[in-house]
């Protein structure tokens, strides 16, 4: 995870101790990011910047929505818009219990937000564990949205080096093999996509073949 700055950092680079402004507890930003109707842009910086301190306690409801525990509705929109203060920070620690299955109690948090914030939160938190990724692409079961947002953060990853472009070209072909989504399933815009953002040309004749079948079904 990378390093955010403590309470003292902060009011250090404030100005000098004697006028420098109590920063105040992590809790009392936690809550206005839990409770405010608009979004607490303050709270959300203070966050983010503060991520040591606020991430422990972002993680655990997290960790308890991952269990299929009923949130409150405080710590509902905690939890929606502390998965987007994780992604941002790059609080790697997140990534085990947000891939974790079953993946619907996160889905359903972040709700029509999937198609805009989910592929940038993966990509953020991604602590290089490929396996559990690929898992839940490939999982039949999971909301065909879903699996285009993940295909994106898969994609964006193999871009970035992160994820070995050959094992990611061997799961593409895969998943056109296994086909555990429908033809027209929205999962197969997030394969289409990666072969072409990849550049991956060999490929082109399963696109071919795929695209017929989507456009067809």
């Amino acid at each position: 995870m990378e390093r955010g700055m403590q309470k003292e950092e902060l009011e250090a680079i404030l100005g000098d101790r004697e006028n420098t402004p109590d920063l105040g507890p992590i809790e009392d930003y936690l809550h206005a990011v839990a409770t405010e109707p608009k979004l607490p842009d303050l709270a959300v910086r203070m966050c983010t910047a503060r991520i040591e301190e606020a991430a422990p306690k972002l993680r655990a409801v997290l960790l308890r929505a991952a269990d299929g525990e009923v949130l409150s509705d405080d710590e509902s929109l905690l939890l929606f818009r502390g998965l987007h203060i994780l992604g941002g920070a790059r609080d790697r620690e997140a990534c085990r219990p947000l891939l974790r299955r079953p993946f619907d109690e996160v889905d359903a948090i972040l709700g029509d937000a999937v198609t805009e914030s989910l592929a940038k939160i993966v990509t953020g938190v991604f602590d290089d564990g490929i396996d559990a990724l690929l898992d839940l692409i490939i999982d039949g079961a999971i909301d065909g949205f879903i699996r285009e947002a993940l295909f994106g953060a898969a994609t964006f990853l193999t871009w970035e080096r992160r994820v070995d472009r050959d094992r990611f070209r061997e799961f593409l072909v895969r998943f056109n093999e296994a086909r555990p989504a429908e033809d027209g399933d929205q999962a197969w815009a997030g394969w289409l996509q990666a072969i072409a953002q990849i550049g991956l040309r060999e490929l082109v004749p399963l696109v071919d073949d795929a695209f017929v079948k989507i456009a067809y079904p």
